[in-house]
């Protein structure tokens, strides 16, 4: 028994979608030999540098797309808002403990923890 064929449409999807998905593995996969480039600065000033830097992409696109009421919105409610709080701490424990593991040589038991 055959399948029916996937309109055009859902395959060039389908198909953007693959190569959306090996291209963000590959760049994972090639994220620790540019970390070994920036070991001077340490882990911490790495994961320091990658949170200013995402605010302030962060702020240009709430500009761009005129957004902050809606941010202000989600500041306002105490419950999002340290949900919000405890992702990002999260976040920054996960990235400074695999820039850690990258800075001492431990980049195959960072990816396979």
């Amino acid at each position: 028994m055959t399948t029916p064929q996937a309109p055009a449409d859902q395959q060039a999807t389908d198909r953007r979608g693959l190569a959306l998905g090996v291209g963000a593995y590959a760049i994972w996969g090639l994220l620790p030999l540019y970390f070994a480039v920036l070991a001077p600065a340490g882990p911490d000033e790495v994961v320091a540098h990658r949170a200013l830097w995402s605010l302030l992409v962060c702020a240009a696109l709430l500009a761009a797309t005129r957004g902050w009421r809606a941010l202000v919105v989600v500041l306002r409610d105490r419950r999002t808002l340290g949900r919000l709080t405890l992702s990002a701490l999260l976040l920054a424990t996960n990235w400074l403990v695999f820039v850690l593991a990258v800075a001492t040589g431990h980049v195959v038991d960072a990816s396979l923890g």
